[in-house]
């Protein structure tokens, strides 16, 4: 089984470099799954054939179910993830994703919020920057209040 492990600070810079250079590509909106029940917050996006994207750094540890087929790169570890998958994910990490086919990810943690962006808030302090954030990305919000 695959685990995502914590990065070193001088992996998150190796991560953010990569993330600066996609900043000068365009990136379109993306749908984003919302789910706030019985204290687990879900968070579902899909990812299409070649599309790349990095990953807010989590500061909290989260479980990630994979559908699909993706190749990670987290904690200076690559990877490719294939099929259906339920990951472990320790907090302080930052993930560059391609999706090699079209793929869902989805990634849960308990939590006490009663908002997404209180959610958002508590799992990343780089909230601000998720494409959930974006005016042009479409949100699918269910919160139960269980």
């Amino acid at each position: 089984m695959k685990y995502v492990v914590e990065a070193t600070e001088s992996e998150l810079a190796a991560v953010r470099r990569v993330e600066e250079k996609l900043k000068t590509v365009k990136q379109n909106g993306m749908e984003t799954w919302h789910v706030l029940h019985g204290g687990i917050y879900s968070r579902t996006i899909f990812l299409e054939k070649d599309q790349v994207i990095v990953g807010a750094q989590i500061k909290v540890p989260t479980t990630i179910m994979i559908n699909g087929c993706l190749l990670i790169s987290s904690g200076g570890e690559s990877f490719e993830i294939k099929g259906v998958n339920v990951i472990p994910a320790s907090k302080n990490r930052k993930q560059i994703m391609k999706a090699t086919e079209k793929t869902s990810v989805t990634m849960c943690f308990a939590t006490s919020a009663k908002t997404v962006e209180e959610a958002e808030e508590e799992f990343s302090d780089e909230a601000g920057n998720l494409m959930s954030r974006f005016s042009d990305s479409i949100n699918h919000i269910n919160i139960t209040g269980e």
